[in-house]
């Protein structure tokens, strides 16, 4: 291979160009048709210069092209013929990477073949790795990254000749707008020095990118994607509560949020009375995105590129982790960038949060971002829930049927769903409006100027009146261009009688209210998200998801129910320059370049990344993601500029779809259809019953219904209130006891559904009764014996073991579920400020510490010593400036046969690998699979044993002037395998009172309780026996005991040891002895 050949740019005349112009006029001369000769004779032709017609015709020329370059091909077999290798390439993609094929169409000389075809692969994406090694720009970037999902049962593509699955992450970077420039970001507080990359000598190192005979790309540019050696640098101290200056007041609308949601308001509203009244004129008018983004403007287009596609599924704290790894290395945080905005859907960004919190400072450059297409997606289950039973399924059931009744029904596509509820909100507003001129007709003549200036416009365009005149494209467009003069029509006291009318109706009748509720809050609330996103309006994004948020609490959606609140008050936190950029669109993205056209950031994901890699993806193997990590977007960009040069990529996007007359009059049939089924309903009819019914059976709601669907806004704000004051700010004022908060479940008009898991559950339960009396009955034939007396007892009490033996373990989790919901003055969620006087005592059960998985920037155990030491030791220390930290592990199998043995027998059977570590020292390199080694007994025991030396050594430089006692013990295998061995004052001495042979750290826990002179115990230990342990000895320690169960960034969770006792004493009736 001579050169690598650019196939990205091919362009034919520029390939003719290139052939001796005798050989071209020669093909040309012998190819041509009578038509073409008679032209030809016209011309002046010369030998000596390119002959092409006046019109160049690329149907004729390609196959000429093609003709030479087999004929060059022949002579040299080697890869230099753009045009062979364009074709074999796009052969390669088309056929799934078919040996035979390629092999065939070598053989025929109509490309080259597969070796030399992964050669050049292999060198463009060594070339294409040198340009993409770091990414920087002087625009606002944005990365991505979701899950990848192909050939499985869900997934609609599917390809690969033994059709086996992948599962996988992509992860991809924006450029909202390339004219949003990063000068934003010249502050002090930026480490951004682009010095540190030399711009020319990355384009010095592209140039000599040699070319190979290698059919695969290095280990190492692989290992990079696959173990990313970033660096982070350790973690510093994490603060308890970042939002802890922050109250409920800072989450209010903002002056420029309800500007920019009245503005929309009232346009949507006067949409609604346009549409009405050119209806009466048989004027036919688009839907209301189409409405609005008439005239066509422009915006800014974006720029995307691929950073890698991972074999690792998104929805996993560990690949979240290797993606910030692999993001950190590439926008070299630190040296060219102080922050990165990440995007991902609800449950990635639930991951970034957390590790954000897990990490702390270390994590500080990480900007989360929730994905605002997945949060509409999720909006619409909650009106499926509220309004389809209520009414809109009569509607559904009449116009749509089979598969599309079912996407209705189960909400299951967003793209349909959300049509169909676009289209019936407009029917339920329309429908409103024409019910409101009705009344003003009866109350008051109606205003025939509004009538007549209507006419005046139509009677401009010269239209006749029938059907198929008023609907045509170059007709409504110019009604549509007309919107703002049309808009003032509609005066603001015309607007607020509109409302006027609707809030005394309202009042009075609760079927009113709650389809007034639904056009006119919750749906419009919606419809300014999705506008928000599509016009790149932030403002407008902000204001529409504070007023859905409080659906998510209502409703029950426990994850957006946190996750958004959290967003909203994260913002506050984010750097001026990105909310900046925020305001000025950078939120969401455009790929047609087209107004009203634009998409979220992680709605583009989908149809960038993940749907070009598809396509694309043939093989799943490390090096074949690693090619297409760095090739795709080549590919893609080839196929693209072929299939223009060829005419066949339509200049029309997709968006052009929405504005075709078909689909104008289609969708209008349908919204027309909707309001002649509301004619026979009960909607908006003020003479009918006041109490809420089925619009359509005129069935009435219970009283637990009633209250639901007319207080399902305010019950939902009660909860986001107490969410934001317990849990996200924590400005409670009783000692942090949260009000008790449970599941709502309020009742609307959709029956009850039985879940899925409950009639499993049932069928399970049915499936064993029937097997055991089968059972029974087979041994009664077998053994002689009756039925009756086949009775018997069991060796073992089911109450503590199942059948074969084990230990019954889901009774301690239900038993302190039990305890929360009894006793939930004892569960608490923060500890309550100890007087200046006192003393406190930390003590941390080591065991669940090591479950925190090494970042890549941990090279050695001595790195992840440092980290370990710096996230709970410095951090218990300092936040509740303790007297002593205690860290505590099991010392398992030191005091012979124990019933625990039965449990650790049975989690042996999970993971067990080959030890591969005899001894462990600060300078021993960590495994790359973490959970495999900690499975592993004999290596945890030897990672126990580093640790408590190492911390010991760390403690001496950190406490060494500090009046904190570091103590540890269960640790050592040597001499003082019984002893607690503590820090004080830079002295390493026995801390006697607390040795013991205890193997487990759940009980030892204890003995360092009852033992410490502080006046105030924190324990540290998500597991539940710890507590339960604990009761009967609480009350002889006579000092105040907390047990930490969960840390986490939404809120922790304390149990007060002495309030528990107490309420038991107090409140159990068989402590009382009744």
């Amino acid at each position: 291979m001579d050169g690598l050949p650019d196939i990205d740019n091919f362009n034919c005349k520029d390939e003719i160009l290139k052939i001796p112009p005798i050989l071209w006029n020669f093909i040309f001369r012998i190819c041509s048709t009578d038509n073409e000769e008679k032209v030809l004779k016209k011309s002046q032709f010369n030998w000596n210069l390119h002959y092409s017609e006046p019109l160049f015709n690329i149907f004729r020329m390609m196959p000429r092209l093609y003709i030479l370059s087999c004929i060059f091909h022949l002579q040299n077999s080697q890869c230099v013929q753009p045009l062979h290798l364009l074709c074999t390439d796009i052969a390669d993609k088309f056929s799934n990477s078919s040996s035979t094929f390629l092999s065939i169409n070598a053989r025929l000389g109509a490309g080259i073949s597969k070796d030399s075809l992964r050669r050049y692969i292999t060198n463009r994406c060594r070339e294409l790795e040198k340009k993409q090694r770091y990414i920087f720009s002087d625009s606002f970037i944005v990365a991505s990254f979701d899950n990848l999902d192909k050939n499985q049962a869900y997934s609609v593509v599917c390809a690969g000749k033994d059709r086996s699955g992948f599962h996988g992450t992509t992860i991809q970077t924006v450029v909202p707008k390339p004219s949003q420039k990063m000068n934003m970001f010249d502050d002090s507080n930026l480490i951004s020095n682009l010095n540190h990359v030399n711009q020319t000598s990355i384009e010095h190192d592209i140039s000599e990118v040699p070319n190979s005979r290698d059919r695969k790309l290095e280990k190492g540019i692989i290992q990079k994607l696959v173990n990313p050696d970033d660096k982070f640098g350790l973690p510093q101290v994490k603060k308890q509560n970042k939002f802890s200056d922050m109250s409920p007041s800072d989450l209010k609308e903002t002056a420029a949020e309800i500007s920019e949601w009245d503005e929309f308001y009232r346009s949507v509203t006067k949409y609604g009375f346009s549409k009405n009244f050119f209806k009466k004129e048989n004027i036919v008018l688009p839907g209301i995105k189409t409405f609005f983004s008439i005239p066509v403007e422009s915006t800014e287009k974006s720029d995307f590129s691929s950073v890698a596609i991972l074999d690792e599924t998104a929805d996993s704290k560990d690949t979240v982790l290797k993606v910030l790894n692999i993001l950190y290395d590439k926008f070299q945080v630190g040296q060219l960038t102080n922050y990165v905005i990440v995007v991902g859907d609800g449950k990635s960004y639930d991951h970034l949060i957390k590790l954000k919190s897990e990490y702390g400072e270390q994590m500080d450059w990480v900007l989360a971002y929730p994905g605002d297409w997945h949060i509409l997606k999720n909006v619409l289950p909650i009106f499926v829930k509220i309004y389809f039973d209520a009414g809109l399924r009569q509607l559904a059931t009449k116009h749509h049927h089979g598969a599309t009744l079912k996407v209705l029904t189960e909400c299951s596509k967003f793209a349909v769903t959300h049509r169909f509820f676009i289209q019936a909100w407009e029917a339920v507003m329309r429908h409103q409006v024409k019910s409101f001129f009705e009344y003003k007709s009866c109350e008051s003549p109606y205003d025939i100027q509004i009538s007549d200036l209507i006419l005046n416009i139509i009677s401009d365009m010269s239209l006749d009146e029938e059907e198929d005149e008023v609907c045509k494209t170059d007709v409504w467009e110019k009604v549509c261009e007309k919107k703002k003069e049309i808009f003032t029509f509609f005066t603001d006291d015309l607007l607020e009688e509109y409302k006027t009318w609707r809030h005394e109706n309202s009042s009075v009748n609760q079927t009113f209210a709650f389809w007034d509720n639904f056009v006119h809050l919750d749906f419009m609330a919606y419809l300014g998200l999705f506008f928000s996103i599509r016009s790149r309006n932030w403002h407008l994004r902000n204001v529409s998801l504070k007023k859905i948020t409080c659906l998510f609490h209502a409703f029950d959606r426990q994850n957006y129910q946190r996750l958004i609140p959290y967003h909203l008050a994260d913002l506050h936190t984010f750097p001026e320059p990105v909310i900046q950029h925020f305001t000025a669109g950078c939120f969401s993205v455009s790929i047609s370049g087209k107004h009203l056209y634009s998409v979220a950031l992680d709605e583009a994901h989908e149809m960038e990344i993940n749907l070009k890699s598809k396509n694309a993806l043939n093989s799943f193997s490390q090096s074949s993601l690693a090619n297409l990590t760095f090739y795709l977007p080549y590919r893609a960009k080839t196929l693209h500029n072929l299939k223009s040069e060829l005419q066949l990529e339509r200049e029309e996007g997709l968006y052009q779809r929405e504005g075709t007359m078909s689909y104008v009059k289609n969708a209008e049939k349908t919204v027309c259809e909707y309001m002649s089924n509301l004619e026979t309903s009960s909607l908006f009819d003020i003479n009918c019953n006041e109490h809420l019914h089925h619009i359509f059976t005129r069935t009435e709601t219970d009283h637990e219904q009633t209250d639901s669907l007319i207080n399902y806004r305010k019950y939902g704000e009660e909860d986001m209130a107490n969410y934001l004051k317990c849990f996200l700010f924590r400005t409670y004022e009783t000692a942090g006891k949260p009000p008790s908060r449970k599941r709502r479940n309020l009742k609307t008009f959709a029956p009850i559904k039985i879940t899925i898991h409950k009639q499993k559950k049932e069928i399970k339960d049915q499936n064993t009764v029937i097997s055991c009396l089968r059972k029974k009955i087979a041994f009664s034939k077998h053994s002689g014996n009756a039925v009756k007396d086949l009775d018997q007892f069991l060796q073992l009490p089911r109450a503590l073991c199942d059948a074969e033996g084990i230990p019954e373990k889901g009774q301690k989790a239900t038993a302190a579920n039990v305890f929360k919901n009894i006793y939930s003055d004892a569960f608490l969620l923060q500890v309550p400020k100890a007087p200046v006087s006192s003393k406190t005592t930390v003590i941390i059960d080591g065991m669940f510490i090591i479950n925190t998985s090494p970042l890549a920037s941990h090279q050695t155990f001595g790195d992840y010593g440092d980290f370990l030491f710096n996230r709970w030791i410095i951090k218990y220390y300092n936040q509740y400036t303790a007297n002593e930290v205690h860290l505590l592990f099991d010392d398992p199998n030191r005091n012979g046969v124990s019933p625990k043995d039965i449990e650790r027998t049975r989690r042996n059977t999970v993971v067990q690998e080959p030890v591969v570590r005899t001894c462990i020292s600060s300078d021993t390199p960590l495994l790359s699979n973490w959970r495999n080694f900690i499975a592993v007994r004999h290596q945890k025991r030897l990672l126990v044993n580093f640790l408590s030396e190492y911390f010991l050594s760390l403690s001496l430089t950190y406490f060494s002037t500090n009046q904190c006692c570091f103590v540890t013990a269960g640790g050592f295998d040597d001499d003082r395998k019984d002893r607690a061995i503590s820090i004080l004052k830079g002295q390493v001495v026995d801390y006697d009172l607390a040795s013991g042979n205890h193997e487990e750290a759940d009980t030892r826990v204890w003995l360092h309780a009852s033992v410490t002179t502080a006046d105030q115990v924190i324990i540290y230990s998500p597991d539940t026996d710890v507590f339960f342990i604990g009761l009967p000895l609480v009350s002889d320690l006579n000092k105040t005991v907390y047990v930490q169960l969960r840390d986490s960034p939404y809120n922790n969770s304390f149990l007060s040891m002495d309030k528990l006792v107490k309420c038991i004493t107090l409140n159990d009736s068989l402590l009382q002895g009744n």
